[in-house]
């Protein structure tokens, strides 16, 4: 609604995500300006404990700037640190 792109914003959906509110980040990623990340769960939370975090860490997973799902404390989190021009 405010229809800005920053800060970014992140929305954890699953099978489970009741269908109003799926239908309501839909309608505000097709209007202008905000842009909500949507992470699949299921997927997300497989793919973290194949390459090794636990399923409590995986489950409790945020994203680290704009794309990358993380363990909360379990990394640096500075995912861009190393940019440069």
């Amino acid at each position: 609604e405010l229809r800005m792109r920053q800060p970014n914003f992140h929305v954890r959906i699953h099978k489970n995500t009741p269908k109003a509110f799926y239908d309501e980040v839909i309608r505000i990623n097709f209007g202008p300006g905000s842009a909500p990340a949507m992470y699949n769960d299921e997927i997300i939370i497989e793919s973290m404990t194949d390459i090794g975090y636990s399923l409590e860490d995986a489950r409790n997973y945020v994203a680290i700037g704009c794309v990358e799902p993380t363990a909360p404390g379990k990394t640096l989190a500075s995912t861009d640190a190393a940019m440069y021009n």
